[in-house]
């Protein structure tokens, strides 16, 4: 009976939540098409509905300031900020702390040729399909930065930039962007988060005051930060094109806190990324 119990515990444990986003499109447009609109009816509907629509608009909200001339002067004081903690590693690695890394040392990539029997009813490879890949590379790169088999928390946005067709070469890349533990401090500039506007001026104070270092998994363990980049290669034209961005989160045991290293750019490339 306590067996039984138990299972039936386990069995009403919510054991993940997700969101999706299906966009509508007119397969010989290629335009937006539209969709029926929901019927509210319970007060929970209504709920939901209300909760996702801010969301929503959170979103929007950032995709305008992200263009704002504004929101890169921070950005790229901020960036400045990451060069210039990651200094002492990229020129006197023998002296630098010990508890730190070059994100390009946390890298991992894989490229591939897609195939008929991964398209969708358009006749382009299925975003699903990439989103595995994505995830199965997240999942390694994690896996190798800490040195123990992560827990997977929460995959944040993703970014369809490209459509990607049957035959293209595809070239995926993962990097630790950043990690939230309390062995040390972690940079996380919170610029263009929610609606209060972002003091420029406070990115000119001691770097150390404007770091985040709190555990952001729902019980405290240390987590890792993981972006991947989807790439379609054309060597024909000597160009590569970025087609999606994914980013994942995963976290570890507590116990391996002090293992944990803190990721910071070697290039303005990864300053941007890491200060978005």
């Amino acid at each position: 009976m306590c067996g039984a119990s138990h299972d039936t515990e386990l069995a009403s444990e919510t054991r993940l939540t997700a969101d999706f986003t299906f966009v509508a499109r007119d397969i010989n447009t290629k335009k937006a098409a539209s969709v029926p609109q929901l019927q509210l009816e319970t007060d929970e509907e209504k709920t939901v509905f209300e909760q996702v629509e801010k969301q929503q608009e959170a979103r929007k909200r950032l995709r305008k300031m992200a263009r704002k001339d504004d929101h890169m002067r921070v950005v790229a004081d901020a960036a400045k900020k990451l060069l210039d903690k990651a200094a002492p590693l990229r020129n006197l690695p023998a002296l630098a702390d010990a508890r730190h890394i070059l994100l390009d040392a946390t890298k991992l990539s894989n490229t591939f040729m897609t195939q008929p029997q991964q398209r969708n009813t358009a006749g382009r490879i299925f975003g699903g399909f990439l989103m595995r890949r994505a995830f199965e590379l997240a999942y390694t790169t994690a896996y190798l930065f800490g040195g123990v088999r992560p827990r997977f928390e929460e995959v944040d946005e993703v970014s369809f930039h490209l459509p990607v067709d049957i035959g293209q070469l595809v070239q995926f890349e993962s990097a630790v962007l950043y990690v939230t533990s309390p062995s040390h401090r972690t940079f996380e500039y919170e610029v263009g988060k929610g609606d209060a506007p972002v003091d420029a001026a406070a990115l000119n104070e001691d770097p150390d005051s404007l770091l985040h270092c709190e555990p952001e998994s729902s019980d405290g363990r240390p987590t890792a930060h993981i972006e991947v980049q989807a790439r379609v290669i054309r060597p024909e034209h000597v160009c590569s094109m970025l087609s999606n961005t994914f980013h994942f989160t995963f976290s570890y045991d507590p116990d391996i806190a002090d293992r944990i290293r803190l990721p910071l750019p070697s290039t303005q490339e990864e300053a941007i990324r890491v200060g978005r």
